[in-house]
Order: structure tokens, then C-alpha cells, then sequence
């Protein structure tokens, strides 16, 4: 059955590479995943390229899917040329909706805060400034990490954090570390390396959440808060609602089934949309496989009905 994180009942173990689908059966369509709207690739910090990804929701089955890699189009515009790609050989891949997203790094007062926008336009000059000063700044802060690494004892260069077309941020140092054996695994590396408190920790300085909702709606775009519990910023949560917020992300497989419970009710309350998705990066960066958390088909429908005519 469904719990209330969205999910079909993950059995905690990490995500092997796109292949066959590994969804566990489930026994009615009304508690069936069928949109996952939270992924990523190494278009950002996921483990695999954006076309392998989007082969691995096809084999998953899922009806509708969003690429959402961190402050660039970049993945969602490889994962729309792979699926035209697959239609043309093959029309029955056509049944899978791509909808174009990506994922906004954000402050407020100090907390990080993430914002999943989905439908904006990828042309728009203002946002476009926004994602670039942001990719900027985590170029500047991976950089500043490496050095700090370095001077505690770890060593890892620039060139072995990028190599096979990886980006520079901290997710893959946290790989390249592991593949080094200089640590156990990727949260391990961050938890005791590259967290606040920690040696090789580098402040950093993002857009502010209020003024990122307002651009991704000036541009188009429906802007939904990625995790709010994970991140804990629930509380936050009305006064992003004023600024023009369109949905939160209730079903999230770092947030309890309470947690999601209480996002619901408050999504309700706010007239917003429910969403949800794996946050799938292809390896242990989070808990769920490619298509265990997201939306039912009922709630897919009222996502999809918020979608801008003029897109």
C-alpha cells in the first residue's frame, strides 16, 4: 500500500544503475506512483547523464517524469532530444510526459532553501542571470572546499571531481573521495567534512527564496518547495506562499510519513499543489529508487492542471 510519503514501499536499499524497473507491485491504481517530478543527473550532482535517466523512467513506467537538475535547463533540455530521440524509434514512449523543470538553490534567513519550478521559460533573461551567478558562486564554493580538503589531508584535484563530465560541487568530491577510499560513503563526507561545524565547510551565499519565486512566475514558471521538512523550513511556508509559491513537494523519501501528512494538510489549507519525486541522483545521496516517491495518478492530474497556458 501507499504510505504517506507517496511511496510504494521502499525497502531502504540503494538505487543500482538505469535498468529494469525494480518497483515493488502495488495493489490498486489508486495507490500506484506514476509522475516522479524530483531527479537529477550530472547535468547538476547525479550519478548518471540526463539521456540515461530518462531511459531509466521510461523502463520504470511512469507516466509523467521531471528532470530537475540544480540552477540549469541543461538536463531537462537533454532529457527532451533523448525522449524525441526514443519516440521517433519507437511511439509508445510518447505515453510518458516530460514536463520541463529544475531545481533553484535559495536562502531564507540564513536556511537553505530549495524550489523545484517546473513549465518556466528557459529563455528568460532575468532567470537566466539568476541560475548563472548561482553556478558561479558553487564553482567558487567547490573550489574553496577542494583547498580546505587539502589542507586537512585530503587529497583531490578540480580535474578528478570533473572527470566523465561530472560538475564541479561538493556532491561529486564527495564521490570522488569515496571511489578513493579516503571515506566510507557520500553522507559520511559530508556530515563529518563539509557540513556547518565542520573543517572543510564554505559559507555560501544564495538568491533569496522570496525574490526566486517571483522570477520563476515572471518567467513562466509554477515554483514548488522542494523537501520543506528534510530542510526544515515548514515554517517558512506562508510567507513563501505570499511571495507567489505554487506547490510543495509533501511526498519525499526524507520526510517522514508525519511530516508529509502535515505538509498535506497544509498544501490543503493554502490552495497550493502537492507534489512529489524520488530525488534520484543513481546512488545512496538519498533513499529511494527512480519512481518510489511521487504522485498518484489523481494527483498527477492536478499537478498537470497548473500547468501555464502559454506553455
Amino acid at each position: 500500500m501507499l504510505d504517506s510519503q507517496g511511496r510504494t514501499g521502499s525497502d531502504g536499499t540503494h538505487s543500482a544503475p538505469p535498468g529494469p524497473s525494480t518497483l515493488p507491485p502495488t495493489q490498486t491504481d489508486a495507490c500506484t506512483i506514476v509522475a516522479d517530478l524530483h531527479a537529477h543527473s550530472t547535468c547538476s550532482d547525479g550519478k548518471f547523464p540526463a539521456e540515461d535517466v530518462l531511459d531509466h523512467a521510461l523502463e520504470c513506467g511512469l507516466s509523467a517524469f521531471a528532470l530537475t537538475d540544480h540552477d540549469t535547463f541543461s538536463g531537462a533540455r537533454r532529457a527532451r532530444q533523448r525522449l524525441d530521440a526514443r519516440i521517433a524509434d519507437d511511439p509508445s514512449c510518447a505515453s510518458m510526459l516530460l514536463v520541463p523543470g529544475l531545481e533553484i538553490s535559495a536562502q531564507t534567513e540564513g536556511k537553505d532553501v530549495h524550489l523545484l519550478v517546473y513549465w518556466a521559460r528557459d529563455d528568460d533573461k532575468r532567470l537566466d542571470a539568476m541560475l548563472r551567478e548561482a553556478q558561479e558562486g558553487r564553482d567558487a564554493r567547490t573550489r574553496a572546499c577542494i583547498e580546505l580538503l587539502d589542507a586537512n589531508g585530503y587529497r583531490v584535484s578540480e580535474e578528478q571531481v570533473t572527470s566523465g563530465g561530472r560538475r564541479l560541487n561538493r556532491t561529486n568530491i564527495a564521490r570522488q573521495l569515496v571511489s578513493q577510499g579516503d571515506v566510507p560513503s557520500i553522507a559520511w563526507a559530508f556530515d563529518n567534512l563539509m557540513q556547518p561545524g565542520c573543517p572543510c565547510f564554505v559559507e555560501h551565499h544564495d538568491v533569496d527564496t522570496c525574490e526566486a519565486i517571483e522570477l520563476a512566475v515572471q518567467a513562466g514558471g509554477v515554483p514548488v518547495v522542494a523537501h520543506p521538512a528534510h530542510y526544515h523550513v515548514v515554517d517558512k511556508i506562508p510567507m513563501f506562499v505570499e511571495a507567489g509559491l505554487r506547490g510543495i513537494e509533501v511526498y519525499h523519501p526524507e520526510q517522514t510519513d508525519e511530516q508529509s501528512a502535515h505538509l498535506l494538510e497544509m498544501a490543503h489549507r493554502f490552495g497550493v499543489l502537492v507534489t512529489g519525486g524520488s530525488d534520484w541522483h543513481g546512488d545512496s545521496v538519498h533513499k529511494a529508487k527512480l519512481g518510489e516517491s511521487g504522485l498518484t495518478a489523481s494527483r498527477l492530474e492536478e499537478f498537470l492542471a497548473a500547468q501555464p497556458h502559454d506553455n
